[in-house]
């Protein structure tokens, strides 16, 4: 009976391990362990295009990507990017992405880079995209963007993501690794060496609802002043048991959090933060509750 009761709750443990891990893989072969041969004989990871290699230098599984410079005509730079290839990659590098209707607070994985000069660094780029057929182009409706410093042992990364406007589904998204910021190169007496970076188990993280709650109706918010200086009240007309505030500039990180219990007032100080737009977002828990625009000036 005890050994029963043992393999049940093992099996449940597993179960929920992998619907985790499946629900964490939100983007096509996250965790590169799926690579094709292509037609110029190169081994490239399914779903992503670029400078990219198979690497079993790996966070976790048996591989990584692996993202570097190569010498041509000078340094091709070491890009990575979800999707197919577009035809005209070099001159919009930006352009192509993968299909998706739902933004995200945040973009993780792991990372390393190695042969870098100095102060160089990796860069990870988010853009949310949705066509506009109103004025036949394509908006960016979210956008995040996180320099990786030099590391020479997988760390964490985080890119916050700037929802620049709420309420809107996005209909592509675009994930650009670039290994160096300069296309840079070291050489020794027998190598000649480009930045390589390499990323592993890369998700996105915490859906953002694309409308508010219904509670929004039956619990009024308001923020005044807005623009302000120095500090603005954000008030709501029923109390909450656990209510928070996030700034987030246009970068997408969240500069600043504002936390309250059983209150329907919380004071939003300034504290140093630059003049300019900010997104708040309102949260009742795990609940959204209100986001919209913030002034400071």
């Amino acid at each position: 009976m005890k050994t029963s009761i043992k393999v049940a709750i093992v099996m449940i443990v597993v179960l929920l391990a992998v619907l985790v891990k499946a629900n964490a893989q939100n983007i096509n072969n996250g965790g590169f362990e799926n690579w094709t041969l292509d037609s110029n004989l190169d081994t490239i990871p399914d779903d992503w295009w670029g400078l990219t290699f198979k690497s079993t230098d790996s966070y976790s599984g048996k591989y990584a990507a692996l993202v570097k410079g190569v010498p041509m005509c000078g340094i091709a730079p070491g890009i990575m990017v979800n999707g197919i290839a577009p035809s005209n990659f070099w001159s919009a590098p930006l352009a192509g992405g993968t299909p998706i209707s739902t933004k995200f607070n945040s973009f993780n994985g792991y990372y390393k880079n190695a042969n870098f000069c100095e102060s160089d660094s990796s860069i990870i780029t988010i853009i949310f995209k949705k066509y506009n057929v109103i004025y036949n182009k394509i908006d960016t409706i979210g956008y995040g963007q996180q320099v990786l410093a030099h590391v020479t042992n997988y760390t964490a990364f985080q890119v916050n993501i700037t929802d620049m406007q709420p309420g809107i589904r996005p209909d592509s998204v675009i994930v650009r690794f670039e290994s160096s910021k300069y296309n840079c190169f070291t050489m020794d007496s027998v190598n000649f060496n480009t930045a390589s970076l390499y990323i592993d188990e890369v998700s996105f993280e915490r859906e953002i609802p694309m409308t508010v709650s219904e509670n929004e109706t039956k619990n009024e918010v308001k923020i005044y002043p807005n623009p302000f200086s120095n500090t603005t009240v954000l008030t709501v007309s029923n109390s909450m048991d656990e209510v928070c505030v996030e700034l987030v500039d246009i970068n997408g990180k969240i500069v600043k959090t504002i936390v309250g219990n059983n209150t329907n007032r919380l004071l939003i100080d300034r504290n140093g933060l630059a003049d300019g737009t900010y997104v708040y977002r309102l949260w009742n828990g795990n609940t959204l509750l209100k986001y919209g625009k913030l002034v400071i000036m």
